[in-house]
């Protein structure tokens, strides 16, 4: 019974790294530039922007990127991220005793997955939302009407992708299997 529940248990922290892995690569925030009649004209990944062929909008956006060193590090923690779910993989009887509390390794590393997780979730949610508030207003979240010098203008709707609601949903079950491990697997 126990090495069934043990297999049942490192199936889904297998899912949990597939959930990982799948919002990490999929596109988290987009908006559509309703002049240019271009969907994606600017693509939030968790490491950076990408930009669709923005014509006379282009101009208007520099300066939007993160610094160079966010892409290196954001891909790291990804790195490190999956390393350590694979690790939790063969972590079996370890312990971790913090203060006067023992966990076991691999719910550990769950949670911390997790919270992390969420951690990048909430805090690329405030980075956007400022960053995207520099240009001419734009709002994180539906449409915003632009005029920029020049007599440029065009309504851009933006919203988030399924890559940010699925790191959400990622996060939060690292959490639920690292609090339930013991129920799962003894």
């Amino acid at each position: 019974m126990g090495n069934k529940k043990a297999l049942i248990f490192r199936g889904l922290i297998i899912i949990a790294i597939a959930g990982l892995v799948a919002g990490w690569f999929l596109d988290w925030w987009s908006t559509y530039v309703v002049h240019l009649q271009l969907a994606d004209a600017v693509v939030i990944h968790p490491w950076g922007l990408e930009y669709g062929d923005l014509g006379t909008f282009k101009g208007y956006l520099e300066g939007a990127d993160m610094p160079a060193f966010f892409a290196p590090l954001m891909w790291i923690y990804f790195g490190l991220c999956v390393v350590v779910l694979l690790a939790s993989l063969f972590l079996r009887g370890k312990t971790i005793k913090i203060w006067k509390y023992s966990f076991s390794l691999p719910g550990f590393i769950l949670f911390a997955v997790g919270v992390s997780y969420i951690v990048v979730a909430i805090t690329g949610t405030i980075v956007a939302a400022i960053r995207t508030g520099d240009y001419y207003g734009l709002k994180l979240l539906g449409t915003t009407y632009v005029y920029v010098q020049d007599h440029v203008e065009s309504d851009m709707i933006s919203g988030f992708e399924i890559g940010y609601w699925l790191v959400w949903g990622t996060g939060v079950y690292c959490l639920i299997l690292a609090l339930l491990r013991k129920k799962l697997y003894i």
